[in-house]
């Protein structure tokens, strides 16, 4: 019987996911930090007008295709080969 075994890990700012340079980056707003761009995008809204005076919490997430850990089948990150394991790749 198959099993599945899941290798996801969360997303957060750190470099032990992944190469220096290459990890996700994640930029936070936090509650009055989002009433303030709130308030600033729709005109006569006041903070007053918000749930408690707060706004959105917001995570931006900037991350490539091969962030964490993944599978990626032979042939889809890298160029076709012309040459496999020291010898031709043709017949």
């Amino acid at each position: 019987m198959a099993r599945f075994v899941d290798l996801s890990i969360a997303i957060e700012n750190n470099e032990h996911s992944d190469p220096p340079g290459f990890s996700p980056k994640v930029t936070y707003v936090d509650h009055a930090a989002g009433a303030r761009q709130l308030v600033a995008s729709f005109p006569g809204l006041t903070p007053e007008d918000l749930p408690e005076g707060q706004g959105w919490a917001v995570e931006t997430i900037q991350l490539s295709t091969h962030n964490g850990p993944t599978w990626t089948p032979p042939g889809t990150s890298t160029p076709p080969r012309t040459r496999r394991w020291g010898r031709s790749a043709g017949p």
